[in-house]
């Protein structure tokens, strides 16, 4: 939301303005925006089907270059339906990533978690 205020983003426009690769199959033919994303009313799965933290042999999607969700078809016509999911707040963090050059857990500490003292706050499930 920094980045929005700062009109750096913009939460109504499509998706594809920030991710143009980001071509998930949707027969609603309904744009999705990072405001649907972050409210979870995108139609998207729960879970990406790779890299989520149920697959303990995929690396997390948000921190390791990969592009979460980005095949993967709609289960609702965007804005229909209200349904958390997490494949949602990855896309959201990936677009992070690509809007400021660095790792969504580099990016996310300096501005949002060091004011707070939160200094080994890490993204990601623990694996150990």
């Amino acid at each position: 939301m920094q980045l929005v205020e700062r009109g750096e983003l913009d939460l109504d426009a499509p998706i594809q303005k920030y991710l143009p690769d980001f071509q998930p199959h949707n027969p609603f033919h309904k744009k999705i925006t990072l405001r649907q994303l972050m409210s979870h009313r995108a139609g998207q799965l729960r879970e990406p089907p790779v890299g989520n933290y149920f697959d303990p042999t995929a690396a997390f999607p948000i921190g390791n270059g990969s592009q979460p969700e980005r095949h993967h078809a709609r289960l609702c016509a965007p804005e229909s339906h209200t349904k958390y999911s997490n494949a949602g707040v990855a896309t959201v963090g990936y677009v992070l990533e690509k809007h400021s050059g660095q790792p969504f857990a580099g990016y996310l500490q300096l501005p949002s978690l060091s004011p707070w003292g939160f200094a080994t706050a890490r993204s990601g499930p623990n694996r150990s």
